[in-house]
């Protein structure tokens, strides 16, 4: 069980088509992330070089089989002076699972403004979510321990340390806010840019959907029957090296007719607002 950022990499089959291998995380289907990933990464690959992503907008269709591959195909539906637009279709045993709109632009001089976030604690002296795991399994017995030792072994290319001290077995309630400070454990800073960005996209769905549950008190160990992404937005702001520590703050305005909307701002250690988030799943208590 061990998600690796290279996994992110496709293997191009044909004109626009596109091959993705996947991994058992230990979760009962495959990672939206890792879908998510790939198929920025492959679509990456059909545009012109001097063109980054600065959006995209995803629906995930169906559960995913964590042992087949991927096939993606993409759709180069516009080529224009400035941007390129593509649309992408992830396929697993015939089915589509997953799709997605995205758009690149040149690197092009403009405005420019962002909004600083409030004050937060530094990443250093947190505990990370494996420690936080590990202790809350010696605490408890049966399937819940079973389930917080896997999360705890589980390998992650990133380190994540929440600023909010929590208990995942014993939630309160509190309001729809949640931060947390993470670092991609390799150095990916020689990388390009469109292996970077995809693997922002893929570590993004994460925790995103988990602040939706703070309000109610509950988490995925207790009072949660059912959950899933449905659909995963993602707006690029600006270049980042992916070697220091960054730090993602999300939110919930509402939940409703079982479903949870949540947005994330992700900054770099100096700052700068690297890119804008906004998700809705499904969340059946």
């Amino acid at each position: 069980m061990e998600l690796n950022f290279e996994l992110l990499k496709t293997e191009a089959l044909d004109d626009h088509i596109y091959r993705g291998q996947t991994v058992d995380i230990g979760a009962p289907q495959l990672y939206g992330g890792l879908v998510m990933g790939q198929a920025v990464y492959a679509a990456s690959q059909t545009v012109p070089s001097d063109r980054m992503i600065h959006s995209m907008h995803a629906y995930f269709i169906l559960p995913g089989d964590p042992y087949a591959p991927i096939i993606y195909q993409i759709d180069p539906i516009r080529e224009g002076k400035s941007f390129s637009t593509r649309r992408i279709v992830a396929i697993q045993h015939g089915k589509a699972i997953f799709n997605m709109s995205a758009s690149f632009q040149i690197k092009e001089p403009g405005i420019s403004h962002q909004l600083d976030h409030e004050p937060v604690k530094g990443p250093e002296g947190l505990l990370n979510l494996k420690q936080i795991n590990s202790e809350a399994a010696e605490r408890t017995e049966g399937v819940l321990k079973e389930r917080l030792k896997s999360w705890a072994q589980t390998k992650w290319p990133i380190e994540i340390r929440p600023i909010q001290a929590f208990d995942p077995l014993n939630p309160i309630k509190a309001p729809p806010k949640l931060g947390i400070w993470f670092r991609i454990l390799e150095d990916i800073s020689s990388e390009s840019l469109a292996f970077r960005q995809a693997s922002l996209a893929c570590l993004s769905d994460y925790m995103l959907l988990s602040t939706a549950l703070i309000p109610h008190g509950i988490s995925w160990l207790k009072g949660v029957k059912h959950a899933a992404s449905l659909d995963h937005s993602m707006w690029f702001h600006e270049h980042f090296h992916g070697s220091s520590w960054m730090l993602y703050l999300m939110d919930s305005p509402k939940a409703g007719n079982s479903r949870g909307l949540t947005r994330g701002s992700i900054y770099d250690q100096s700052g700068r607002l690297i890119t804008s988030l906004a998700q809705e799943g499904l969340i059946r208590a």
